[in-house]
């Protein structure tokens, strides 16, 4: 009840509350694949990586509560997950892009392109910093891509279409489907 009174009177914020909660189950599923990989393998990692996610000089301890070096690679699992979350948005409503015309049917492919693109380039960054090995960015990238599936496919089914409009567009939803009368206007010097 709560989380459909939220939805229902901030409309133009329900995607990007639904993103949050994204951020978050992404997060906890990293955390889940990391430890099971600890559990299953051990340590995955040498201590002495040329790259370390955090912060870097030493100040109060509460940031040391998230792991800096855990496996697979946080960045590529991060990245890929929420560009397969968006991507898959940005899918959901390809009809409605398509009969808003030309110009907006264009930017589905120009923004899959550059997802793309961008996961591509940050794995090969990573790469070749020597930051992650190409086994780890593969585990990384299926895993992610799984997740990010899965959590796009529960929160849609969970909260609605609406939930994952980050455009804010017009979801395109056919009268007769929903049971509605249809209503067709026609000129009055038609009729006579």
């Amino acid at each position: 009840m709560l989380s459909s009174s939220i939805f229902e009177h901030n409309r133009s914020n329900n995607g990007l509350i639904l993103f949050a909660i994204f951020v978050f189950e992404m997060s906890l599923s990293h955390r889940l694949i990391s430890w099971m990989f600890s559990q299953t393998v051990g340590p995955s990692r040498s201590v002495d990586l040329p790259c370390r996610v955090g912060f870097k000089t030493p100040q109060f301890r509460f940031e040391r509560i998230f792991s800096h070096d855990p496996y697979p690679s946080y960045g590529v699992f991060s990245i890929t997950a929420i560009a397969t979350y968006l991507g898959l948005s940005i899918n959901e409503f390809s009809q409605t892009l398509d009969s808003m015309g030309k110009d907006w049917s264009k930017r589905k492919i120009v923004s899959i392109i550059f997802i793309t693109l961008f996961i591509i380039g940050f794995s090969i960054a990573r790469w070749l910093s020597g930051c992650d090995s190409k086994l780890e960015i593969t585990i990384a990238f299926v895993c992610a891509f799984i997740f990010g599936l899965f959590f796009f496919k529960l929160n849609k089914s969970l909260f609605g279409i609406e939930s994952i409009n980050f455009l804010g567009l017009p979801y395109l939803v056919s009268k007769d489907s929903q049971g509605s009368p249809i209503y067709v206007c026609v000129a009055e010097d038609k009729i006579k």
